[in-house]
């Protein structure tokens, strides 16, 4: 298929491409899940505990800020019996809870207790909080990255950087103007 649509320069792509599930598992694997994505912006979660919900493919990422104020993206099914530990799509929570045997997360995603597991030798409750997404945090937005071997960030963004500082400079020097000047 890919073949023959290469054969046609200047025509729009085959429908199949737009509709075809063996493509968009490809493009999530490939591309959407290996890439810096847009979550959320810092003023949409200002307080400890608060979250919201971003949805990448097939997957549900919690962005939430802890109570020491940093921010995490986790994903959000439990590593118990993979059931999703949040539905609502925005709030205020201290912890996260499976459903299905009440795990509890952190807020950082750790995992804070599981019912009747301490007994068990082989249960190590380090090894069993949510996965996590690579984040980070530039200029007020909060961006995601599924693949945990995926490029640092600003390697990711630096074609785009000289023209982004500039702006950013800019705006330094405009806020120190504005303080320096005195009221009416």
């Amino acid at each position: 298929m890919v073949a023959a649509q290469q054969e046609k320069p200047g025509y729009a792509i085959s429908s199949y491409f737009y509709r075809s599930p063996v493509v968009y598992q490809t493009e999530l694997s490939q591309l959407i899940y290996r890439s810096w994505i847009y979550a959320a912006h810092v003023s949409e979660i200002p307080s400890p505990g608060d979250y919201q919900l971003f949805e990448i493919g097939e997957d549900s990422v919690i962005i939430t800020r802890s109570a020491d104020g940093k921010v995490h993206a986790l994903m959000n099914i439990c590593r118990h019996r993979g059931a999703r530990v949040c539905e609502e799509p925005s709030g205020n929570r201290k912890t996260f809870v499976c459903p299905y045997h009440g795990w509890v997360f952190n807020l950082d995603g750790s995992l804070r207790v599981a019912r009747e597991m301490a007994s068990r030798d082989d249960f190590d409750p380090s090894e069993l909080g949510l996965k996590t997404a690579k984040v980070e945090v530039f200029m007020g937005m909060i961006y995601i990255n599924c693949d945990p071997d995926g490029a640092d960030f600003l390697e990711a963004v630096s074609g785009e950087l000289p023209g982004v500082l500039s702006l950013r400079h800019l705006s330094s020097r405009l806020r120190q103007n504005a303080h320096t000047q005195r009221p009416l």
